[in-house]
């Protein structure tokens, strides 16, 4: 016979796993677009190939334990690139150890960097990824015009303590490169997550500039 004790902790497991199961990018998007709402910003459509490239992303991390904004695919420009999605504008923020959609929006809007990706007005597109914990959101904005600046934000957010703070400059038009300089507005923050739960960003961005005549490179941000 089931005690008590085992059948509290049996609902407990249940309860966990259907917030999972019935957490999809629907319910991350209503979030993310009544932030939106309060900031008198425009409502984010969801796209697939985002929710495809922010999924794949979550499973990575889970995987290797680790929050990163780059994998096995490459960084977010190249992962949403190979999911047919063309940009011009692109944003990602990852977290871990959140217990819900709800807290881990909390936790987001709290940070500036990923508050700043979420009520951005530049991005049209949203897809959102979730495995063990392991949160993933991707902001896009759709190519119009093959000569515009590509500008790509990153963030995360984690249990771990700052270890480093990072800034990265635009890049020269014939050169990919990203500069690290005193910290200004961008953190970074360890990938290791500890108890204690400090929610930094951890920001980088990079941006694609074409010239009339003259192809440009892209620096990133995470």
């Amino acid at each position: 016979m089931i005690s008590i004790k085992s059948f509290a902790t049996l609902f407990v497991i249940l309860a966990v796993m259907a917030n999972y199961a019935f957490a999809t990018p629907q319910t991350m998007l209503d979030l993310v677009n009544a932030e939106r709402k309060k900031a008198g910003v425009g409502a984010l459509v969801l796209d697939d190939r985002l929710n495809s490239a922010a999924q794949k992303h979550s499973d990575y991390q889970a995987k290797i334990k680790q929050m990163t904004h780059d994998d096995a695919a490459g960084d977010l420009g190249t992962r949403i690139t190979k999911e047919g999605f063309s940009w011009s504008a692109c944003g990602e923020n990852v977290a871990w150890n959140q217990k819900s959609e709800q807290d881990v929006m909390n936790a987001w809007m709290h940070s500036s960097g990923h508050k700043a990706n979420i009520l951005s007005s530049t991005f049209t597109h949203f897809g959102y990824g979730v495995n063990s914990r392991y949160y993933t959101q991707d902001f896009g904005t759709l190519m119009v015009n093959s000569h515009a600046t590509k500008v790509t934000t990153k963030n995360s957010v984690t249990t771990a303590p700052p270890s480093k703070n990072t800034t990265t400059a635009e890049a020269p038009p014939s050169k990919n490169t990203i500069t690290e300089t005193d910290p200004t507005t961008t953190n970074d923050t360890t990938d290791k997550p500890t108890n204690k739960p400090h929610n930094k960003p951890h920001n980088k961005s990079h941006k694609k500039n074409k010239r009339k005549g003259r192809k440009g490179k892209k620096s990133k941000p995470q």
